[in-house]
């Protein structure tokens, strides 16, 4: 029986040295889990945070880029004596007259660009109103052609261009918060 009382405080000794073993193994773990879990923890309070703080300034951005692609727009736009001064230089260069001009404004609001629309009749060549057109359109990238419509005249080569122009103009709300004073339209 000697014999059998060995084996089973052998194995009495083993099974509580097994047990110290596994607690410890689970200890272990139980530390790595809790750390990594603080640590996966931690980076979602930065991530929230950051992604707080990008929202937050998202708007701002996006206020930036509108006044500064409205900026970009209207900060060459020529006044509509300098588009019909460069049609006459222009015109007078390549044989096209300028024969009426008639203009109209709608003024800008807070929620949308002003714009002063120009039509005018230019009579000469085909090649050389086109020419006239790519001239002026090209130094004054702010313009919008609108429409162009052609009249045969008496000559067959003679032709009357009846061209529609639009010039933009910021919304008032822009112009008036880089003027000294947000209380209305800066003189």
């Amino acid at each position: 029986m000697e014999k059998g009382a060995l084996t089973r405080r052998h194995w009495a000794a083993v099974t509580v040295l097994s047990a110290a073993g596994l607690a410890a193994v689970f200890g272990a773990a139980h530390a790595v889990l809790a750390h990594r879990t603080a640590s996966v923890v931690t980076a979602a309070e930065t991530l929230r945070a950051r992604e707080r703080a990008l929202q937050a300034a998202a708007p701002a951005a996006a206020v930036n880029e509108h006044q500064a692609a409205l900026q970009r727009l209207t900060a060459n736009a020529p006044g509509h004596e300098a588009v019909i001064k460069d049609v006459r230089r222009a015109g007078a260069g390549l044989g096209v007259s300028l024969v009426a001009v008639s203009s109209s404004q709608v003024p800008a609001t807070a929620q949308s660009l002003g714009r002063l629309d120009l039509v005018l009749t230019l009579g000469g060549s085909y090649a050389n109103i086109k020419a006239l057109l790519d001239e002026v359109m090209a130094r004054h990238a702010s313009i919008v052609l609108r429409g162009l419509a052609f009249r045969r005249m008496s000559s067959p080569s003679e032709l009357q261009a009846r061209v529609s122009l639009s010039l933009v103009s910021p919304p008032v709300m822009a112009a008036t918060q880089s003027g000294p004073s947000s209380k209305g339209p800066s003189q």
